[in-house]
């Protein structure tokens, strides 16, 4: 099979803009990613701080710390589901010995 052809989508973060090649079910995304960073990257500049280099790598860091609550908060939904998981597996093997 060959590759999924992908398509050039204009992306605008601040004062920049720039192309990338997206799969075409992958253009939404791309563009909410964008105005997400973007809006990051707004606060940060109307918090008072000046753009370029210092802006950018601030709004690095906030989505970065944001990603690692998401990562945490899944790890921790994980170990619910797998205690949950245990939960009921004793309760079947309770419920199959009374039986």
């Amino acid at each position: 099979m060959g590759e999924i052809p992908k398509e050039p989508l204009l992306i605008e973060i601040g004062d920049q803009s720039f192309r990338v090649r997206v799969a075409p079910e992958e253009r939404q995304r791309y563009l909410e990613i964008a105005k997400s960073v973007d809006a990051t990257l707004r606060d940060i500049l109307n918090g008072g701080v000046i753009g370029g280099p210092r802006a950018l790598a601030m709004a690095a860091f906030q989505i970065a710390v944001e990603l690692a609550e998401a990562r945490a908060a899944l790890r921790r939904t994980d170990q619910s589901r797998d205690r949950l998981g245990r939960l009921i597996d004793r309760i079947d093997t309770a419920t199959d010995a009374e039986t």
